[in-house]
């Protein structure tokens, strides 16, 4: 069995949680809301994958295009679970 690696659903980098749970921490990062540690473990997970840091890039580059458009930001509307495990499985398999 191999050791989980950046982007695996259970990798968990030095900030302590997994991409999944970093992932659901995206509404809560986008308005502010997170507490001093679970910030802090949301920032150190993004700094040690790539794949995490890549998706929050992508997060915000929709939620700055959607309010440009006079639409609803992405922080407004919660991703689906459905998606959430969309994303998770397509970048497990994406890694091998």
């Amino acid at each position: 069995m191999s050791n989980p690696q950046p982007g695996d659903s259970d990798f968990v980098p030095p900030g302590g949680i997994t991409c999944e749970r970093c992932v659901e921490f995206l509404l809560d990062h986008s308005e502010g809301t997170l507490m001093p540690e679970e910030l802090r473990a949301f920032e150190e997970h993004i700094a040690a994958c790539p794949p995490c840091g890549a998706y929050l890039a992508n997060y915000t580059r929709v939620a700055r295009l959607a309010e440009a458009a006079g639409g609803p930001s992405p922080g407004s509307l919660p991703a689906p679970q459905r998606l959430i495990d969309a994303i998770l499985r397509a970048r497990r398999h994406s890694h091998g």
